[in-house]
């Protein structure tokens, strides 16, 4: 798959050459290597999505993969659509003779309005099918899925040509993209154009679909076995001094989607997934104890649930 990029970028450039030489031939042959590549993206969106399917039935992976496949299915779509556009276009370039030099050009100046701004739409809806609240459980994971959007916003918009900046503003920048795009010299050129923007939609929608499908994963080796761990900084103390209870799961990772509990109060768990309790320890001299439950997440689905009491002891 990644091999197929940089040979298809060379034969888009190819193209901007092509329009002053207007080889029949070698715009045929560029052609042909589009629709191949295309043909071959599409086969393997469709093997991603099979296997987000699989592991949606999956008990290990239905959990995540339940919360992954609808925006992958909507990445679909989105592309599907699009490109059943391009493709009234190519049809509609079909049907002009190779010689006629106009034709395609007239043709995109009608659509060229259109077409820009369905491409921005597309790359502002493929986007935003992925919420980061789908991953607000988790807020390492949080952190770096925003950067994710913000990184594919802006391969997207490169990708067709449109300013980053810009996305979200159906005609600003159509101008610039115009002077690419909109005048073919020949049928054949706007063909090619064309099958190059469906390239395009199917490289992103592969990303996003890939995306999908790479947070579905269930670590299975060293999560299969956990240790719930409270401790506390002094275990011996005066009435009145502050005790501190830090807590956590296994190896106080966030991913186990750790719900803690300390002395009946809910505790908040930091990135690491770790709590932090303070506490003025009260009572007579002597020994007592504090409760802390903890609630988690095993790699099936199913959640355990353990309570612990910490000691300690109040001086005389």
């Amino acid at each position: 798959m990644r091999k197929l990029l940089p040979a298809c970028i060379g034969l888009f450039f190819s193209l901007a050459a092509c329009q002053t030489r207007e080889n029949a031939a070698t715009m045929q042959a560029i052609n042909k290597a589009l629709m191949e590549s295309n043909e071959i993206i599409t086969t393997n969106n469709k093997m991603v999505l099979e296997a987000l399917e699989g592991r949606r039935r999956d008990m290990i992976t239905a959990e995540k993969a339940s919360l992954w496949s609808p925006p992958a299915l909507k990445v679909r779509d989105l592309s599907t659509t699009l490109i059943s556009y391009l493709d009234s276009l190519k049809q509609q370039v079909k049907s002009l003779k190779d010689d006629d030099m106009r034709g395609g050009q007239q043709l995109f100046q009608q659509e060229e309005a259109w077409l820009y701004s369905k491409l921005v739409k597309y790359v502002k809806d493929v986007v935003g099918v992925l919420d980061p609240s789908m991953v607000s459980d988790n807020p390492i994971v949080h952190v770096h899925f925003r950067k994710d959007m913000e990184s594919f916003r802006k391969e997207l918009a490169d990708r067709f040509s449109i300013k980053a900046d810009s996305v979200g503003e159906s005609l600003n920048g159509l101008d610039a993209w115009c002077t690419k795009y909109s005048k073919p010299a020949t049928p054949l050129l706007a063909i090619a154009i064309l099958n190059k923007l469906q390239h395009d939609v199917l490289v992103s929608s592969y990303h996003m679909i890939q995306y999908c499908y790479d947070h579905t994963s269930a670590l299975i080796c060293g999560y299969t076995e956990f240790r719930a761990i409270a401790t506390v900084n002094s275990s011996y103390v005066r009435s009145g001094q502050t005790i501190e209870v830090t807590a956590g799961v296994g190896e106080f990772s966030a991913a186990m989607k750790p719900s803690i509990t300390i002395n009946g109060a809910p505790a908040k768990i930091d990135v690491e997934g770790v709590a932090v309790y303070s506490f003025k320890a009260t009572g007579k001299p002597g020994e007592h104890s504090i409760p802390v439950n903890f609630k988690y997440h095993k790699p099936d689905g199913s959640q355990e649930s353990i309570t612990k009491k910490i000691p300690y002891t109040i001086a005389e």
